[in-house]
């Protein structure tokens, strides 16, 4: 070994073997010859944000428009062995407390809801709501053809 050792600091996204995943600022630490990489989680502040599309919360969809608040995120830090690491992507810091914000699941209060919420039509569904009837025979409430 020629004495120099390589590292990496910077915010990254670490994949881990085992469908696994740590996200915050990496460096790379040394205990006698062996590395492991140290990963800072940051702590993400209590926010309130505005729904842009349905989500469900305690069997409860909440619809477009509805105010939560979400709950702190608490940092931390976690030594992870090279060896468990599929892949590190180095993003931005912005990058990463999103990633951390959206995938820690903490306890949801609904602050307000709109008061009527806007419907969302399926692939296909017409504006007026009803059922598109359009070669159905419904006169006699019975299948054309052969029977089952």
């Amino acid at each position: 070994m020629d004495g120099q050792n390589a590292k990496f600091e910077g915010w990254a996204m670490i994949e881990l073997f085992g469908h696994g995943h740590e996200a915050g600022f990496v460096t790379t630490q040394y205990y006698g010859d062996k590395a492991m990489f140290q990963v800072d989680v940051p702590e993400i502040p209590a926010r309130q944000e505005t729904l842009t599309r349905p989500k469900w919360s305690d069997s409860a969809l909440m619809p477009a428009g509805t105010v939560i608040e979400k709950e702190t995120i608490p940092g931390r830090t976690r030594l992870i062995n090279p060896g468990a690491i599929y892949s590190i992507n180095p993003a931005t810091e912005a990058a990463v407390r999103e990633v951390i914000s959206r995938s820690e699941r903490r306890e949801i209060k609904v602050i307000s809801m709109p008061a009527q919420p806007e419907r969302t039509l399926l692939p296909g569904e017409p504006e007026d709501g009803e059922p598109d009837m359009a070669g159905v025979d419904a006169s006699d409430g019975e299948l054309d053809g052969e029977e089952f």
